[in-house]
């Protein structure tokens, strides 16, 4: 999560993108500042996986606990330059007892 801090204080400071890698497929990309998240939770290339990835702002995770440590951390940051955010989740989730939204939601 040290890295992701690092990749937000860059992205406002400079103006930088993030593009980080955190290996099998877990991905954060976001151009700018947006008040937005799209979030795909899961492994498979589906229809949802490549809509989430043509956003401006998004995140791929393979498990529901990464993506909401990962997404709390972007939504705090957001909210607090942007002064409002919101999640996106875009895709069937199998194996999760709840949908990965509602489960990301109770995060904050």
């Amino acid at each position: 999560m040290a890295l992701i801090e690092a990749d937000l204080d860059a992205l406002f400071r400079d103006g930088k993108p993030i593009r980080r890698e955190f290996g099998n497929g877990n991905r954060l990309h976001m151009d700018r500042p947006l008040p937005f998240l799209c979030v795909h939770v899961g492994s498979h290339q589906d229809a949802a996986f490549h809509a989430v990835s043509a956003n401006a702002s998004y995140l791929i995770a393979a498990d529901i606990d990464l993506a909401g440590h990962v997404a709390r951390l972007v939504a705090r940051r957001i909210r607090d330059h942007c002064g409002a955010f919101l999640m996106l989740d875009i895709g069937m989730n199998r194996g999760f007892e709840s949908s990965s939204l509602s489960r990301l939601c109770q995060l904050y």
